[in-house]
């Protein structure tokens, strides 16, 4: 009974977690996108910094440390690009998303064919359609989509949020 209980809370807390969590993304998707940003260029400058420290180090010690003034720069001038140029780094986010749905749908059609001739055929070709689809439109307008997709994300977890506690609420029940 205890290792249900603590299944029980663990999934309840974590059902409503993902509900808050996709409920801020649906409500402020660009301000999050921007704050993920600034976290990425903090963390590249911050990296970045320790590089440059570190072949300050080693050239006050007599040695090269070219790598480490290579990386500390390169990872400087990311960060600052991410700084600077927010909406650039975020239209990459759609891109990449589309390029992996494209993927989970190509993959799919292998399972639409072998569905061809039975009951599952129709939510079986849509599981493949919708990500080719969807991967399509944001391979192919990724700056248009990004806010489209922070919110989908959000409307996801809100969607898996609830299914989590309806399951659970059943398995109890």
């Amino acid at each position: 009974m205890f290792r249900f209980s603590q299944n029980f809370t663990t999934s309840f807390t974590g059902s409503v977690g993902m509900m808050l969590f996709g409920l801020i993304l649906l409500l402020f998707p660009m301000g999050i996108a921007k704050i993920f940003v600034w976290l990425l260029a903090a963390g590249a400058i911050i990296w970045g910094g320790m590089h440059l420290w570190q072949y300050a180090q080693i050239k006050k010690l007599g040695g090269s440390g070219v790598f480490d003034l290579i990386v500390g720069g390169i990872l400087l001038a990311f960060g600052l690009f991410c700084l600077l140029r927010p909406y650039s780094i975020m239209s990459m986010l759609p891109l990449a998303l589309g390029i992996l749905l494209l993927l989970d749908g190509l993959g799919k059609l292998p399972a639409v064919q072998a569905a061809h001739q039975t009951s599952a055929f129709l939510p079986v070709l849509l599981s493949a359609l919708i990500p080719l689809v969807l991967g399509l439109i944001m391979i192919l307008n990724p700056f248009g989509v990004t806010k489209f997709v922070i919110m989908y994300f959000g409307i996801s977890l809100l969607v898996d949020g609830v299914l989590n506690l309806w399951s659970g609420h059943s398995q109890r029940s």
